[in-house]
């Protein structure tokens, strides 16, 4: 479709549409691209795979309300930590829960075994070590 005709005059001058400075798109894409990046940055530092692991190597039921668990955390031995261990009845039900601060350690050595009594509301099954934070 053609686009309309004015007689001359009538309507004063027609102006052509204005652009936008060339300078303004790539401002805005490295914007965008900036927080982007630092956006990931973020969520990278919040959410990433800690450098600290841990796993249960022996556990004893001492009566129907303790159980003593004896785990490995595995850290950079500078660092302190706390560890969230639990219990599990035989139907799942969650029977106990502590959290246990982690010590620093040795310079150099990673590993750190603990054993902690943990109450439970009623007999325990299955211990755990759900997880492990760095900090006290």
């Amino acid at each position: 479709m053609a686009a309309p005709t004015f007689p001359p005059g009538r309507y004063g001058r027609r102006r052509a549409p204005r652009r936008a400075p060339r300078w303004v798109l790539p401002l805005l894409v490295a914007g965008v691209v900036a927080i982007g990046a630092l956006l990931s940055w973020q969520l990278y530092r919040n959410y990433a795979g800690d450098a600290i692991t841990s796993r249960v190597t022996a556990y004893t039921i001492v009566s129907d309300s303790e159980v003593r668990i004896t785990f490995e955390v595995i850290k950079d031995g500078g660092e302190p930590a706390t560890c969230i261990v639990r219990a599990r009845s035989r139907d799942g039900e969650e029977v106990g829960r502590a959290e246990v601060p982690v010590p620093a350690g040795e310079q150099g050595r990673r590993s750190t075994v603990l054993t902690y009594t943990l109450a439970t509301s009623k007999r325990a099954v299955a211990p755990e070590v759900y997880g492990c934070a760095p900090g006290e």
